[in-house]
């Protein structure tokens, strides 16, 4: 999903671009705002930045300056501009930039949505892009369809479009289990292997490519110059997190580091060695064959079964207390052993929520690393989360989600309103309700709360005889003149108009 970034001098325009849009329905999970071009810059070394949605002109360093010094080094996050002045120069130097928008202020919300979402899925196509040709390029390398010599490796780096060289190192590592064959087993390696797939993915951003599937096994493939130590600490932690996702074993076989052009020879000698492993489970270091010991945080093993049966019967204090007890068991209780353990209990309740038939992202306010801050904070972060998911199982469906969050709208028309309010009210995450509210009514949750306040407001114009500005204060405008071109945008008058076409009715 996309991350971005709102640059212009003038708050009331980055305020009212970050609030008044309902960006996760445009594919952006994260938006960050800067009010001049150095801010932005301490973003850029801070986050991951996808799209920009950048002023032109602003003092102390405009949006093209900008843009110069994203380029200059290597940012390839796509940029939109937004500027008051329709000038050529600025625009022919914007594209000369490789920027894909360039739109003219007052902005359209609408023009912007339409930008940014087409930012989004061209950014979207570039990512799947570059992973389907480095995909292709190892599968064909460890398939024996590339020659493993520098001349047959460099052709097929060029064919694909990836920038590798023959001299380029790697670490293969086989992800295997003994039940491979043995499908009539619930939670078998066979079956849960496009899981596995999709964990390692996760856990492992630096890998090559994305995980290969063989005919037994995965391989995920590490870049080479990884310490052995640091790469066993990271194996360790994969085994955690997907044992307590999938409540299966399994065991990872690591190779030496070779060049791309001994990759073939060493997997194929990893595939005969893993044979003769009896173990159903760890970590294997080839070809020393010194089995990779777990980090001491690993030591004793948490109880995920036990844990989701009393999430299941509604016991999330009983859960709560159970972790807590396990959590001050462990000797060795460090920043690395807490993000590790908020990672595997996200996975378990994860695998538990699936199997209840409730979307994973109904947790998605409690997405929260800095939880593993310290250990009361964790411990207060799965008080939270457990209490979640237990109201999460007595909620029922979307549908009901989305009529809870109509009546509190309703009920709440006076005064601001925010969409944290919403979720907060009826228990759910604000990104979630977004989605699934537009989902069920083909509108946003903020559009839909605008239109419940101009209906009140026309209410209030046809039944009292309040000033106009006392009853846009009243529903929570601030701004007069907002009021009025929202009330105009809903009814072709302005409510001055309206009334003058509606004069209150005296009480019978």
């Amino acid at each position: 999903m996309a991350h971005l970034l709102i640059v212009d001098d003038e708050d009331l325009t980055v305020k009212r671009l970050r609030d008044s849009i309902d960006w996760g329905s445009l594919g952006v999970t994260r938006v960050f705002t800067a009010f001049s071009m150095s801010q932005a810059q301490k973003v850029f070394g801070k986050e991951r930045v996808d799209i920009m949605l950048c002023d032109i002109e602003m003092p102390a360093g405009s949006g093209l300056e900008l843009l110069h010094w994203m380029r200059e080094r290597g940012y390839g996050t796509i940029s939109i501009f937004l500027t008051g002045h329709a000038n050529f120069a600025y625009a022919k130097e914007a594209l000369s930039l490789e920027t894909m928008e360039y739109i003219l202020k007052p902005v359209s919300f609408e023009e912007v949505k339409q930008a940014v979402g087409k930012a989004a899925a061209r950014l979207k196509d570039m990512q799947s892009e570059k992973g389907d040709r480095q995909l292709a390029f190892f599968r064909q390398l460890v398939q024996g369809e590339v020659l493993p010599l520098p001349d047959s490796i460099r052709r097929a780096a060029h064919r694909l479009h990836v920038s590798i060289t023959p001299e380029y190192a790697c670490v293969p590592v086989l992800a295997a289990s003994k039940t491979d064959f043995q499908k009539q087993e619930e939670n078998s390696f066979w079956d849960t292997r496009p899981a596995v797939v999709n964990i390692a993915a996760d856990s492992f951003p630096q890998l090559l490519c994305r995980p290969l599937l063989l005919s037994r096994q995965i391989l995920l493939l590490f870049p080479g110059g990884m310490p052995r130590e640091a790469l066993s600490q990271a194996l360790w932690s994969f085994l955690e997190t997907a044992a307590a996702a999938l409540l299966a074993e399994f065991l990872l076989c690591a190779g030496r580091e070779v060049p791309l052009e001994g990759l073939r020879p060493e997997i194929l000698t990893l595939l005969q060695t893993e044979r003769n492993i009896v173990k159903s489970s760890g970590v294997f270091f080839f070809p020393s064959q010194r089995e990779g010991g777990p980090p001491a945080w690993a030591e004793p093993k948490p109880d995920f079964p036990l844990w989701t049966i009393l999430l299941g019967q509604g016991e999330p204090k009983g859960a709560t207390a159970h972790v807590k007890r396990y959590l001050e068991s462990c000797s060795q209780l460090n920043r690395d052993f807490l993000s590790r353990f908020y990672q595997h209990y996200l996975q378990m309740l994860g695998i538990f929520l699936n199997q209840k038939q409730i979307p994973f992202q109904k947790l998605e306010g409690f997405f929260q690393e800095d939880a593993a801050h310290s250990l009361p904070q964790l411990l207060a972060w799965v008080d939270g989360v457990n209490r979640q998911v237990c109201r999460l199982l007595e909620l029922g469906d979307d549908a009901t989600v989305v009529e809870r969050a109509k009546a509190y709208v309703k009920s709440h028309a006076l005064g601001e309103i925010s969409r944290n309010q919403v979720s907060e009210s009826i228990h759910v995450s604000p990104e979630y309700l977004s989605r699934v509210f537009r989902q069920k009514t083909g509108q946003s949750l903020v559009e839909y709360i605008t239109d419940v306040k101009m209906n009140a407001a026309k209410e209030m114009l046809t039944h009292s005889d309040k000033p106009v500005s006392q009853i846009a204060a009243e529903l929570g405008y601030g701004n007069f003149s907002y009021f009025s071109q929202l009330f105009r945008d809903h009814f072709s008058l302005s409510p001055s108009e309206f009334r003058r076409r509606n004069p209150p009715q005296p009480p019978d």
